[in-house]
């Protein structure tokens, strides 16, 4: 094959590659996701798309075949569309018999714990779910609220953490999961949870794709809202990044009350912002609608905490 025959074949060879990159992109969007080793990958996933549109440039440039960029752009698209569609803002309407509820993680060994509760509690919550209560900060909030409920700590010292201006009925406790019935005008059941982290950090690139107590916990969560009666809240430290299909599967049918507003970043992956994450959610029903979402920060913990307002929609 002689130059004039090789350069043909060679921009039909870099015009095939380009095609496939570019369905590869939106495919992985719709599917890559599923399983244990999506989802770890979907946790870190904006830096392997930031990897794989570099890699797409110093091909086009090393090639000199401008088509290529066509992928990178593709990838580009891709990437916003997971990382932002979940976090766009939804039109909800104004909640009746509105509640404003905060949900905060303040770290189990946060050095100034008293206030850190303190923060939570300038925000003038009506209720405020803990995540790693320890007995400080559970003196400080507890202090202040009338109602509270707390689960066993077990032998790490910290747990779950209800505190509500409104009355309070606990249905059921495990570690880190509490249901309680909050007695407001507008009744509902409030799960307020914590569930296990899987597959983060260097974990998710030494085989440790284990979702399995995630898992576990969702299904208690299904089958306390397949029993209850009432409206159903699940709010807390969930440790399920918004980009995996553990957190589709709890906003299926149900909503995402944090997208009341441009839903932020509430945990940071490594000190890097490319990596930070959504896992500090409020969840409601579909005949509940939020207003206000916004972010805070208490000293010494490692998460943003979440304060939205909600209640039941407009008839």
């Amino acid at each position: 094959m002689n130059d004039g025959d090789a350069a043909p074949a060679r921009s039909r060879r870099t015009l095939a590659l380009t095609l496939a990159s570019v369905v590869l992109a939106w495919v992985w969007l719709l599917f890559g996701h599923l399983g244990d080793f999506g989802q770890s990958l979907a946790i870190v996933g904006p830096a392997l798309y930031t990897g794989v549109v570099v890699l797409h440039a110093i091909a086009a440039a090393v090639r000199r075949r401008a088509i290529v960029l066509v992928a990178a752009v593709a990838w580009i698209a891709s990437g916003a569309v997971m990382v932002l569609s979940p976090r766009t803002p939804v039109s909800y309407a104004a909640p009746r018999a509105p509640i404003t509820l905060v949900a905060a993680n303040l770290r189990f060994d946060n050095p100034t714990p008293e206030a850190a509760a303190r923060a939570v509690i300038d925000r003038h919550a009506d209720i405020v779910v803990v995540s790693e209560a320890t007995d400080r900060s559970a003196a400080v909030l507890t202090g202040a609220y009338r109602y509270h409920a707390r689960s066993d700590g077990g032998n790490d010292g910290y747990s779950e953490l209800v505190v509500s201006r409104y009355p309070l009925h606990l249905r059921s406790g495990y570690r880190q999961m509490l249901a309680v019935d909050v007695r407001a005008p507008a009744p509902f059941e409030l799960l307020a949870a914590h569930f296990p982290r899987a597959g983060y950090g260097l974990h998710a690139f030494r085989g440790h794709f284990n979702f399995g107590a995630q898992a576990q916990s969702v299904r208690v969560v299904d089958r306390l809202r397949a029993d209850a009666t009432l409206p159903v809240v699940l709010a807390g430290d969930l440790n399920v990044s918004d980009r995996t299909s553990t957190y589709r599967h709890l906003v299926a049918r149900r909503r995402d009350a944090m997208r009341a507003g441009w839903a932020g970043p509430t945990f940071r992956l490594f000190p890097f912002s490319l990596l930070s994450l959504r896992i500090d959610h409020v969840i409601v029903d579909r005949d509940w609608c939020a207003a206000h979402a916004r972010r805070f920060h208490p000293g010494g913990s490692d998460h943003e905490s979440v304060q939205v307002t909600i209640g039941p929609c407009p008839a």
